[in-house]
């Protein structure tokens, strides 16, 4: 009996959260990295690099893009810089792929990231956004990303081929095709 009732416990458990009660999906996506979906349009999500420069999704289609969001007290995430800088090496001559990152610091301004990306030995494009966490412009809000580290790959269409994961090794492929 005890079993039948953990069965039926976990099946209720995955229908509330796949089809169920609207509010218990809404904190399902909120504490999972994201919810945008594979195979979907990039939003066009707007920001800045650190030293200024507007950058957004829509004016780099045609190439391959990848983005990395990170943050500075994110051990995974200081664990995958090298890693960062040694694909950003590869490919900073190819004009048909862009790799940017972005910082999820909100409470850093770009001026207070310098330091830090020079400590860290971060010379790849860092991007930052002065809109708060809950605005509907917020470059991660836009993606739909609420966890650290993400990376996401967009083809030169603009499509989301790759979301979510947990790696920069995890682009390769879709780079390499």
């Amino acid at each position: 009996m005890k079993y039948i009732l953990a069965i039926l416990a976990l099946l209720i458990s995955i229908y509330v959260v796949y089809k169920g009660i609207p509010y218990v999906q809404y904190y399902y996506k909120m504490y999972t990295a994201s919810s945008k979906g594979i195979n979907t349009k990039a939003p066009d999500a707007k920001a800045h690099t650190v030293d200024g420069k507007a950058w957004s999704v829509k004016s780099n289609l045609g190439k391959n893009i990848i983005v990395v969001f990170w943050s500075s007290y994110c051990p995974p995430c200081i664990k995958e810089f090298p890693h960062i800088q040694k694909i950003c090496d590869k490919y900073k001559n190819d004009e048909s792929i862009e790799i940017v990152t972005y910082s999820l610091d909100l409470s850093l301004d770009a001026k207070a990231l310098i330091p830090y990306m020079k400590e860290k030995g971060i010379n790849y494009p860092v991007l930052v956004d002065n809109t708060s966490a809950d605005s509907e412009e917020n470059f991660a809000k836009k993606f739909e990303v609420f966890g650290a580290p993400s990376f996401w790959f967009i083809d030169k269409e603009g499509t989301i081929l790759a979301s979510n994961r947990r790696s920069i090794e995890e682009m390769l492929p879709f780079i390499e095709k």
